[in-house]
Formats: C-alpha cells, sequence, structure tokens
C-alpha cells in the first residue's frame, strides 16, 4: 500500500508539473537612458513588478537601436545572426529576411507549446510600411496583434489590429496601448 501510494503521489506530483505553466509577460521599453532619468516614468511600473520579487539591477543590450534590440529579444540571435542592424529597411529593419527568421520568434516558440499569445506595442520601426517586406500582416505566432505601424508616435498614429488599420488622432498612444493590455 505505501508503494502505491507513493507511486500515486509521485504521479500526482509530475502531472501537476507538467500542467501547470507559468504566465509569461514580456515587456519591452524603448529609451530609458540612465543620463536622462528615462526610468522615471516607470516609477508606477517598478513598483509592482519589483515589489513583487522580480528586480533585475544590470540590463543589458545586443545593440542600443530599436530594431535590432527587439530582433534579438524576439529571436534570441545576435543582431550579426538575425541581420537586423539599424532601423532602415536596408539595415534589415523588417525586411525580407527577418520575415523568414519570424517562424523562429518567441510569440511562434510559445504558440507551439500552446501558450495563447498577445502582441502590443511597436514591432519593428519599419513594420508595416510600404517599402517594408510584406506590408501590413500579422507575424507568425501571435494570437492576438496590435502594432504601431512604423516608428512610434504618441499621436496621429496608425495600428495593425488583427487585420485591420486603425487610425488614432488624438489618443495618446501609452494610453490606448495600456487599456487593451489590461483588458486581455
Amino acid at each position: 500500500m505505501l508503494l502505491w501510494l507513493t507511486a500515486f503521489t509521485i504521479a500526482q506530483f509530475l502531472e501537476c508539473q507538467v500542467t501547470a505553466r507559468p504566465n509569461i509577460v514580456l515587456i519591452v521599453a524603448d529609451d530609458l537612458d540612465l543620463e536622462l532619468n528615462g526610468t522615471f516614468p516607470l516609477s508606477k511600473t517598478r513598483k509592482l513588478i519589483a515589489g513583487q520579487g522580480a528586480n533585475f539591477t544590470n540590463m543589458y543590450v545586443t545593440n542600443p537601436l530599436s530594431c535590432p534590440s527587439r530582433a534579438s529579444i524576439l529571436s534570441g540571435m545576435y543582431p550579426h545572426n538575425h541581420r537586423v542592424i539599424n532601423n532602415s529597411v536596408q539595415g534589415g529593419c523588417s525586411d525580407h529576411n527577418w520575415r523568414q527568421l519570424e517562424k523562429l520568434t518567441l510569440g511562434s516558440l510559445l504558440q507551439k507549446e500552446s501558450y495563447t499569445t498577445c502582441f502590443v506595442g511597436s514591432y519593428l520601426d519599419e513594420y508595416g510600411l510600404s517599402n517594408a517586406s510584406g506590408g501590413y500582416y500579422v507575424p507568425l505566432g501571435w494570437s492576438s496583434w496590435k502594432a504601431l505601424v512604423g516608428k512610434s508616435a504618441y499621436y496621429n498614429y496608425k495600428v495593425f489590429d488583427n487585420g485591420e488599420i486603425k487610425v488614432h488622432d488624438d489618443q495618446y498612444a501609452a494610453d490606448y496601448f495600456t487599456d487593451y493590455v489590461v483588458s486581455w
């Protein structure tokens, strides 16, 4: 009986290990220059996240520019491997090569593991522009998609919202995206 109870307990433990998956939230922010006190607007975020136990005191980046940095975070590759070297299409930002790598990004890998994925905010600076590869599209791996078209703007911006272009004239971008993330 003790052997059976031990085996049953181990089986239950293993079942819990397999079914209890963590939620994953990745927050990527731009322009947090220490010299300019760029993290000041994130004091509430810091309190909510670091106050609950997650605090990262050392920060590193593969490249200080938006596109190469985001491409590295999404792909797990260094810029010399994903070939996004600056914020232009000529520099790999939203070009044909990047489109080929999208099947290997974080969203794709998580979706293969049956996660529901959501992307909100600034993807790659040239995303959705006519000179970029593919124009408007939802990249592989994202169940829900709300991405800025082109470079970031606080007002008068476009969002590619799950297959539909939405124009936001006077709505502050940070409020729009925050409201969506909270409701998601």
